[in-house]
């Protein structure tokens, strides 16, 4: 595979401020594909000089971002002096109207539809493309044969509960696109299939919004009626080359001191000359990790489960639930959990029972919701600091006792319901003929 596109990325990059250790360099990876590594060659592809083999120190930065480069929503409002469009501002009315993440995949798409005058040109030229589904990889690019493997597995819902929400925010997206005045020229190429590829790009490359910090938006951030609490996606060219590992020790430092203000990726410990530099994304089930990247980890022990979403009148109670548990940073809104077979890491003064620790924070109290009958409903209401989930009162000598009841069966119910599907869908799979497959197999295997 040619590496010219990165060196072009590179080179566009560090021109505009970032940065990439001299000891670094991109690599085609057999297993992985297009990787970092601690340089193993004598001479550096990013460097004309010879350079002595060397390891990457700890505390090292591997590569930095300024945070003018990233590539997100907030380009897209074009209001804010370090985060520039560089293009043409998107009509008022979809701005209003569309969610943050909505907007920054239209705003990828507007950037691949100009490449050629893009400020991020050479980056969007340096990502898997469109019509390279093989490197994409994701269930929303598998074959039909495919998708036969991922069948009674909770990956097949999720793939299909994507595609359906994905599908809904492109057709709200163009339509809007397709009728404003000063937009004719691009109608008809907002497709879908662009759509799906820039959604693709975010939902496998992109960091966290919150990683912004205050310092780099220098006036107030309010735009209409929108809110910038809410979390979106955000691309920072070079920090998304390195692959996700749950065992490497990295630190991703913002620098609001000195100009320019970047996001960087440090390593905590030494990495050998010639070894792979991974990332960390976080400890993510393999269906988050075949459904976000492509991939799957062997001996992830993590699983998901998916519940039907909320009614609002619901989703108000587990709010006030999430605000006395003081779980600011909760979702209600969740409906898809993770399970393990290990406890999860949780204070020492944790008091939920020891059947609760093997699930996600938020699971079993969205259960407890979904599942109240009235009475259970109208308690909650009244006393919102009995979260289920947390308190042994609420458990035993409340009045939700039979709601909890109701959730170990619920949840013992979806498992052992998995497992089975699992098991009865794959009796009559054929053959693995090539390594999507391969991936798809030892996905199903780990579910």
């Amino acid at each position: 595979m040619s590496l010219a596109r990165f060196e072009n990325l590179i080179s566009w990059a560090r021109h505009h401020g970032a940065y990439i250790h001299e000891q670094v360099e991109v690599y085609d990876d057999p297993q992985y594909g297009v990787s970092l590594r601690v340089r193993s060659s004598q001479q550096s592809v990013h460097l004309a000089d010879q350079l002595p083999r060397q390891s990457l120190p700890p505390t090292a930065c591997v590569v930095s971002c300024p945070f003018s480069l990233s590539l997100s929503y907030l380009n897209a409002l074009n209001k804010f002096p370090d985060l520039q469009s560089h293009s043409a501002r998107f009509p008022a009315l979809l701005l209003e109207v569309l969610e943050p993440h909505v907007i920054g995949h239209f705003f990828l798409v507007q950037q691949y539809l100009d490449a050629d005058t893009s400020h991020w040109g050479p980056y969007v030229r340096s990502l898997p493309q469109p019509e390279e589904s093989g490197k994409l990889g994701t269930p929303l690019y598998f074959t039909e044969a495919d998708i036969a493997w991922i069948r009674g597995t909770d990956l097949e819902i999720a793939r299909d509960q994507r595609e359906k929400t994905w599908k809904s925010d492109w057709e709200r997206g163009h339509r809007i696109l397709d009728a404003s005045s000063g937009w004719e020229k691009w109608n008809g190429k907002w497709t879908w299939d662009l759509y799906k590829w820039a959604a693709t790009i975010f939902s496998s490359r992109s960091f966290i919004s919150t990683l912004i910090p205050e310092e780099v938006f220098r006036m107030p951030v309010t735009y209409g009626t929108k809110s910038f609490d809410d979390i979106f996606p955000v691309l920072f060219p070079l920090l998304d080359l390195p692959n996700h590992s749950t065992a490497a020790k990295v630190t991703w430092f913002t620098n609001v001191q000195n100009e320019p203000k970047d996001l960087s990726i440090l390593v905590e410990s030494e990495i050998p000359y010639g070894q792979q530099i991974f990332n960390n994304y976080a400890p993510k089930s393999n269906t988050e990790l075949m459904l976000g990247y492509g991939f799957c980890i062997p001996g992830n022990d993590e699983v998901s489960i998916a519940f039907k979403p909320l009614r609002e009148e619901l989703m108000i109670i587990r709010q006030r639930h999430l605000a006395c548990l003081g779980s600011h940073s909760g979702d209600s809104k969740q409906s898809i959990f993770h399970v393990r077979s290990t406890p999860y890491t949780r204070p020492p003064d944790d008091t939920r029972l020891p059947e609760f620790r093997l699930v996600e924070d938020g699971c079993v109290d969205a259960l407890a919701v979904l599942t109240a009958n009235r009475r259970e409903r109208e308690y909650m209401i009244q006393h919102p600091s009995r979260c289920p989930e947390r308190s042994l009162e609420a458990v035993f000598m409340g009045p939700l006792s039979r709601n909890i009841l109701k959730v170990m069966a619920v949840l013992s119910d979806k498992l052992e319901e998995g497992l089975h599907d699992i098991i009865s869908t794959g009796q009559h799979l054929g053959y693995v003929e090539c390594l999507q497959t391969q991936i798809i197999l030892a996905f199903r295997h780990y579910s």
